[in-house]
């Protein structure tokens, strides 16, 4: 166990070794993440459909347009953007969402799922740390 900079009162943390000392346990998170990044791998390699991505696009927008019915539920999107400090980005932001093509996703997807740049944190619970 290490602990970090202690100078301020935010950075009380302590760090633990990630992975269980139980080589079943670490075994088993091993092939977890190996099936993981067999998924994260596919989604980089091929583009999803135009029958996909179109119905995600008409749910983003029924969703926008749903969340727009109320004068409350209005005023806050409103007042959200204005604090952004871009009140028209309310009115922009479906274009957002309809101008994503399968082909920036996959861009994006091999951009993002890099084995290499990655940071792997195990979640355990106490009967495994």
């Amino acid at each position: 166990t290490r602990r970090q900079d202690h100078r301020h009162p935010w950075n009380r943390t302590r760090v633990q070794n990630a992975a269980p000392d139980d080589a079943e346990a670490t075994g088993q998170l091993r092939e977890e993440q190996a099936a993981i990044w067999k998924e994260l791998n596919a989604i980089a390699a091929e583009e999803v459909t135009v029958d996909e991505l179109t119905k995600v696009k008409n749910k983003s927008e029924s969703i926008m347009v749903f969340a727009e019915m109320s004068l409350l539920d209005k005023a806050m999107n409103l007042a959200y953007y204005e604090l952004l400090g871009d009140a028209n980005g309310l009115n922009t932001e479906i274009d957002k969402y309809l101008a994503v093509t399968p082909q920036g996703i996959l861009q994006a997807a091999k951009n993002t799922f890099v084995k290499e740049q990655c940071s792997t944190l195990f979640y355990l619970n106490a009967k495994d740390a």
